[in-house]
């Protein structure tokens, strides 16, 4: 009976020294954000006083729509990162992204970026419906978006637009992955940026 309960002793402690080892090994979420280009970043040289843009709404796919950092590790198979997780909802984070690199690109000085739920009038606003928005580790990132230029009755688009971006990842960290993200959404933003100003120059008359 002695024996039996010893026994029994041994191979509890046992037990709890596993479960405790397997705690040690959790790691606390590492959390990330795509960043925006530097605010001093200018590249208009049009007269934009008086003009307005609305920026939305910007939609991303489902899959990556999530707090977890989703890789691409085949053409069928997506991986959630348990550990490296967004900042901030992903839709969220890229929507504020492309509208600080238009109020950069554009010259926040002459051009107002409202969010397109304002009920301000606008000279154009700018939707984007992103279908790709992913990558892989020690890889590239790649962005793929359709994007159109509405003008102030907003009914038909000035601009329709299909856009592929991609970036290579220089190392096989997560933060390489999101900067590398963060630079397609600056390719798009230069894109964008373009339409616009080619826009503006035909709305202004020659002197």
């Amino acid at each position: 009976m002695h024996v039996r309960s010893l026994r029994f002793i041994i191979i509890g402690g046992s037990l709890l020294v596993g479960l405790n080892a397997g705690c040690s090994r959790t790691q606390p979420p590492t959390f990330y954000a795509l960043a925006s280009l530097s605010p001093q970043t200018r590249a208009s040289t049009l007269d934009l006083r008086g003009t307005t843009l609305a920026v939305g709404p910007v939609q991303l796919p489902e899959y990556v729509d999530r707090p977890q950092i989703v890789t691409q590790e085949s053409q069928h198979r997506y991986q959630l990162a348990e550990f490296d997780q967004w900042a901030e909802p992903i839709e969220d984070n890229f929507s504020r992204v492309l509208t600080d690199n238009l109020s950069s690109l554009l010259s926040p000085v002459q051009i107002a970026v409202i969010p397109w739920q304002s009920d301000l009038p606008a000279t154009y606003r700018v939707q984007v419906d992103v279908t790709q928005f992913s990558g892989a580790v020690g890889a590239e990132a790649a962005l793929r978006a359709r994007w159109y230029i509405f003008g102030k009755e907003a009914k038909t688009a000035l601009v329709t637009r299909q856009s592929s971006f991609s970036e290579a990842v220089s190392d096989q960290e997560y933060e390489a992955l999101v900067a590398a993200l963060s630079r397609t959404v600056e390719s798009l933003s230069h894109a964008i940026t373009a339409e616009i100003k080619a826009l503006q120059e035909k709305a202004t008359p020659a002197p």
